[in-house]
């Protein structure tokens, strides 16, 4: 391609610093791309330009360039096919905001005969057009920089006075209240969600529940996370977030910004009590009781004397098809212990001899039981309020299915199905 062809092919470069940026209006690129864009081929109808191409970087940060794909998409292709001869931007910002990355941009542009175009802030390709250009792309990051600052020091004094600086976990809801006409941000408890995070607590805590359990019977009891645009009726609490919910003492009352901890200003919605059984239980079973497919009470119960790891159930198959199940220490399974396989009817008959020898002292006895009384109740408590949860639930399924079958019913519904529009119900099959 000759050199004054390329001379006046250009490539566009938009972006926005942030996801709130876009999908803000009936345009799913939100004003601000737009904005940008329109502005931009305008710039190049007057300096007789053909734009060749655009590259949108929407939801990305200014202040280095390794995090922007499109940015070394563009970049590559300026480099490897010497097609364009200009970049043009709104402005030098939405390049840079990194002196040091916008000095080797500049460098390798000159050296490749690209000019960068800004329509907020000109620069005439000279010396004195450099110094500028460094100057701007300075200001720039300070800015950036700046302001970075003082929007963690506003977050860092509203956590301080027990604020939430951050989006709130499930469970919890941002809203909006008025005070002496004046709108406030603050947390609320989400009277759906928040009873059922209550209950995933009180579930783990009574040693009974591995995390998985803890997501079956939470989400058969209508536990969804909160609406999004991508999934507007919510979706299933994913099991791998199971752990971090129950470790996040932020449903102890407490508010934490960058590893310092507050007292909130939000309803707690368990007690410090409950909240310690729960990482009690985690310790014991390093972070979350693990279901295997085969079972066996005295699993996960089990010590070696001699590493002081948890013997794991092993079942083992010969060539027959025979099963022997084993008792295995897990430092010999990471090959730091030489204590060997057990056979569980030998373990069994070793801990039945173990706790013949045991003499438990009267007011230990008692203190066991009412323990024991105490753990029965908790666990009546908790499958009733599980049972209730579900009723609850099944009941609002049913009637959504009542609901269907009536709109299905309807012959005005049907007559009109093939227009994609139900009838007199008013709804749209988009809906």
């Amino acid at each position: 391609m000759s050199q004054d062809v390329r001379a006046k092919r250009a490539v566009l470069y938009l972006r926005v610093s942030s996801r709130g940026q876009v999908e803000t209006d009936y345009d799913p690129e939100g004003n601000s791309i737009p904005a940008q864009r329109k502005a931009c081929q305008r710039r190049a109808e007057e300096l007789g330009m053909e734009v060749v191409d655009e590259y949108v970087e929407p939801g990305k940060s200014g202040m280095t360039v390794d995090g922007r794909p499109k940015f070394l998409e563009m970049m590559a292709r300026i480099r490897n096919e010497k097609d364009v001869g200009a970049i043009i931007v709104y402005a030098r910002s939405r390049m840079h905001r990194d002196t040091a990355d916008a000095a080797i941009t500049r460098r390798e542009l000159k050296k490749l005969g690209v000019q960068l175009v800004s329509i907020m802030d000109y620069t005439e390709d000279s010396y004195v057009g450099d110094l500028v250009a460094a100057i701007l792309d300075g200001v720039n990051e300070y800015q950036s920089r700046a302001s970075g600052a003082d929007v963690a020091y506003k977050m860092s004094a509203k956590a301080a006075n027990g604020g939430t600086a951050h989006q709130a976990p499930i469970g919890y809801l941002n809203t909006g209240v008025m005070v002496d006409g004046r709108e406030f941000r603050t947390v609320v408890l989400d009277e759906e969600r928040a009873p059922l995070i209550r209950m995933m607590f009180e579930l783990y805590a009574s040693g009974t529940y591995s995390f998985r359990e803890v997501q079956r019977v939470v989400t058969e009891s209508g536990l969804r996370t909160r609406p999004s645009k991508r999934c507007p009726a919510g979706r299933e609490v994913p099991m791998y977030t199971i752990g971090s919910i129950l470790r996040n003492r932020y449903y102890l009352g407490r508010v934490t910004f960058k590893g310092v901890e507050y007292q909130g200003r939000h309803e707690p919605l368990v007690n410090q009590e409950l909240f310690d059984r729960v990482q009690g239980v985690m310790r014991q079973n390093n972070g979350g009781i693990r279901k295997r497919v085969y079972d066996h009470p005295l699993k996960g119960v089990l010590w070696c004397g001699r590493c002081r790891t948890r013997f794991y159930l092993d079942i083992v198959t010969n060539g027959r098809g025979v099963k022997y199940a084993y008792f295995v220490c897990s430092g010999r399974a990471n090959k730091t212990c030489r204590s060997e396989r057990v056979p569980v009817a030998i373990m069994e008959a070793k801990v039945r001899a173990h706790y013949a020898r045991l003499r438990v002292p009267s007011s230990i006895a008692s203190e066991l039981q009412s323990q024991l009384d105490a753990a029965f109740r908790e666990r009546q408590r908790l499958d009733v309020e599980v049972r209730e949860q579900l009723s609850s639930e099944r009941a609002r399924l049913e009637r959504q299915q009542d609901q269907l079958l009536e709109l299905i019913g309807d012959p005005d519904c049907r007559r009109c199905a093939s227009t994609r529009r139900f009838g007199n119900c008013g709804i749209s099959s988009r809906e």
